[in-house]
């Protein structure tokens, strides 16, 4: 549902936070600094403190007691702040009445869960690199361009598909293509360029390869390697290493070979996607989303499975450690059932699973 109604009763919120904590929550909301919440140096000079959820969850963390809070998620907007009384006073139909207005005034709709529900503008970006595509493959290169260039504005993700097109178009339609496209997007850059958006932007990147880590599998195991190599923390160094080995596989994939249709098209797009992320060092179900959709014209049926086996991850959460052997074990389960069916699919060319398989839905509706 859209709108999230988040319920947040701290009555014993002392409990919740360590001791050092314990006084500064508890300050008068005016005269409370937001930064003394966490009063960490790391977490500030790494720009943790700039993104989007800490600085709503900071929000939070400074509630009253029996406080309730009202906010969409698309845009973390909190439209209000009520007692957890007042508000479990009304009845079911007054609650959803409440609900229905504030749809109507900000003019929201139901969302798919992972795509814009949570904030995830990959739904969108997948949307209007489709509408590119469609284009595209008519050889309207001038308004795939420009739609092209909306999902880059969207996702930096299509910029990693750009290879592929060079053996699709040719040389000089795949020049036309990448100058228009490139042109666009700093275009379209422009519009919305700022100091404060330059800076948000390389915090973003430098978080993406640099610090983050999440449900990763070759990126924790080569992190491990560096542990027992230097005894530090390689993140930094490994990170934009594997992206690096990552956009050499992608352009190999891409530009091995002579000029091939748009079902092959679409089968190195998904193969080489599979490759950026399995090489990644974050790895959230969203991100596979793009993967699912490339494969919807092909014959891979690997991330079908992936789809439904990357929610497992949540069980870092439990435990709160990537290396405990309970969230080790699912890892390694998830990843080495999706590897193995993937190289499977890779070898048979076709899916495992027949009624996927698009080469003979199509022999069977010629025959029919």
């Amino acid at each position: 549902m859209h709108i999230c109604f988040f319920l947040f009763f701290f009555s014993n919120l002392t409990s919740l936070q360590p001791s050092e904590y314990n006084e500064v929550v508890e300050e008068p909301l005016e005269t409370l600094n937001i930064r003394q919440v966490i009063n960490e140096k790391a977490l500030v000079s790494e720009g943790w403190d700039k993104l989007a959820q800490p600085i709503f969850w900071k929000q939070i963390m400074m509630l009253s007691p029996d406080s309730c809070l009202i906010n969409i998620a698309k845009s973390r907007l909190i439209i209000a702040k009520v007692s957890k009384k007042d508000w479990n006073a009304q009845s079911n139909l007054e609650i959803d009445k409440y609900r229905d207005s504030v749809r109507s005034v900000h003019s929201l709709s139901s969302w798919i869960v992972e795509c814009t529900g949570n904030t995830h503008f990959e739904g969108v970006m997948i949307s209007f690199f489709f509408i590119a595509l469609y284009f595209l493959l008519q050889q309207k290169i001038i308004i795939g361009s420009f739609f092209f260039a909306i999902a880059v504005q969207i996702k930096l993700i299509p910029l990693i598909l750009l290879p592929f097109f060079f053996r699709y178009f040719g040389f000089w339609k795949s020049v036309k293509f990448y100058v228009i496209t490139i042109a666009a997007v700093i275009a379209f850059g422009f519009i919305q360029l700022d100091s404060s958006n330059i800076e948000n932007f390389g915090s973003s990147l430098r978080l993406y390869f640099k610090v983050f880590e999440f449900n990763s599998f070759v990126f924790y195991h080569y992190l491990q390697f560096g542990f027992w190599d230097t005894g530090y923390n390689m993140t930094k160094v490994y990170g934009p290493r594997l992206s690096y080995i990552a956009i050499l596989l992608i352009f190999s994939i891409a530009l091995i070979g002579d000029h091939f249709d748009w079902k092959k098209l679409f089968q190195r797009i998904t193969i080489g996607f599979f490759i950026y992320l399995l090489l990644s060092n974050t790895m959230h179900p969203w991100y596979i989303l793009p993967l699912l959709a490339f494969s919807l014209f092909s014959n891979f049926s690997f991330p079908v499975l992936w789809s439904f086996l990357i929610f497992f991850s949540y069980i870092l959460y439990v435990y709160n450690d990537s290396s405990a052997i309970q969230v080790r074990i699912v890892s390694n389960i998830e990843y080495g059932l999706v590897i193995s069916l993937f190289v499977y699919e890779l070898w048979k060319k076709g899916t495992l699973f027949q009624f996927l398989n698009r080469e003979m839905i199509s022999n069977q509706q010629t025959e029919g």
